[in-house]
């Protein structure tokens, strides 16, 4: 008798065969597309690359430039079947009639080089080549041809303190330093020497030279903050008088640098309103002078000036504006004009980690040089 274990059902059956069925089929499928075996023939490699290499050179003969080829040129003018024959490279020769059509031109050989993808060796060979007939090109573009006509210069005598606008002209001043001269003047500047004409801007000194044995200052003109506005041919009015003589710093009398308004430096011969302002603004953004030689590194305050008005002067030091390094803002410390703005920041960063409550604070942990904190030190205030 059988063993029932051994004994299957119909469905279980159909099973078993359907599982041999699909092996047979996936056997036979792996011998059917399974890759045969190829054998390497590196011979027929070795003549396949030469056929490419043969083939490749033929195709770009075209692109080499033939030396007996080269012909004289206008780049302006040449079409693009020539530039081939030149040896251009398709490419560079489509650059240059895209640049010729977009209205570029060409003003001389080395023009031509700052086609996009010329190269400097191709460029060398063709440059003796490029021929651009100079008549038929100012026929062609007059305007490049046009020079601004030239003034006639005249020589005369002149004072720089009245000289009108059309005076310095003539004389051969360009637009812009009359320019410069005329607000200069007009902003309360004087010219006391002839060498004064040289701080005004745009002022050069072979021009200089030419003018210099022109230039006649009249002493007589010079009034120490208006000129002269007395009609021609008359005398300066009662008015006019009185108000030039109140205008005049007494002589003998001292003034105070940190105290002084900006009227009473209006009085000192040579500063006018301009420069009296400059200074009063000078010295607030410092916080006083606590030396005579600060006045003049006022912005634009010529040196002669100083000079001039320097035995009127006096300091008090006392009257300095002070301030803790080590307890100020970043604002009241940046805008000193003794500091920097990398400065202040190093300031501030060695407020955080140590006190700074002496000047060999600041030298030790270098944040101003010796001649910097010398500079800088008497506004200081140190615990």
């Amino acid at each position: 008798m059988l063993n029932p274990i051994l004994i299957y059902s119909k469905r279980e059956r159909w099973g078993i065969l359907s599982l041999v069925m699909l092996n047979l089929v996936l056997l036979l499928i792996s011998f059917t597309f399974t890759t045969p075996k190829y054998e390497f023939d590196k011979q027929a490699l070795v003549a396949f690359q030469e056929s490419v290499n043969d083939a490749y050179s033929k195709n770009t003969t075209a692109e080499i430039v033939l030396v007996d080829s080269l012909f004289n040129f206008n780049p302006n003018e040449t079409g693009y079947e020539d530039l081939l024959r030149l040896g251009f490279s398709k490419r560079i020769a489509k650059n240059m009639i895209n640049y010729r059509s977009k209205g570029g031109q060409f003003y001389n050989a080395a023009s031509v080089k700052k086609i996009y993808g010329m190269d400097s060796l191709f460029f060398e060979k063709i440059a003796p080549f490029i021929d651009i007939p100079k008549e038929k090109w100012t026929k062609q573009y007059p305007e490049k041809k046009k020079f601004a006509a030239r003034r006639k210069v005249k020589s005369f005598p002149f004072d720089p303190n009245t000289a009108t606008k059309s005076d310095l002209l003539a004389l051969g001043f360009s637009e812009r330093v009359t320019k410069n001269m005329l607000n200069y003047r007009r902003k309360g500047g004087k010219f006391y020497t002839p060498e004064s004409l040289k701080r005004i801007y745009g002022m050069t000194d072979e021009f200089y030279n030419t003018i210099a044995s022109n230039i006649q200052i009249k002493k007589s003109q010079l009034v120490d903050n208006q000129y002269n506005k007395a009609s021609k041919g008359t005398s300066i009015s009662v008015g006019a008088q009185s108000k030039r003589a109140t205008n005049i710093w007494p002589k003998g009398k001292k003034l105070e640098v940190n105290s002084a308004s900006i009227e009473d430096w209006d009085k000192l011969p040579g500063i006018g309103q301009y420069f009296a302002k400059n200074i009063v603004r000078y010295r607030e953004k410092l916080g006083g002078f606590y030396d005579l030689k600060q006045v003049a590194e006022t912005y634009r305050l010529p040196d002669s000036t100083f000079q001039r008005i320097l035995p009127f002067l006096e300091v008090d030091a006392s009257k300095l504006r002070q301030f803790n390094p080590q307890t100020a803002d970043f604002k009241t410390i940046v805008r000193h004009p003794y500091i920097t703005y990398e400065q202040t920041k190093y300031i501030m960063k060695a407020q955080k980690g140590i006190r700074l409550m002496a000047r060999e604070d600041f030298l030790m942990v270098k944040i101003f040089t010796k001649e910097e904190l010398d500079k800088v030190a008497p506004y200081f205030l140190f615990e």
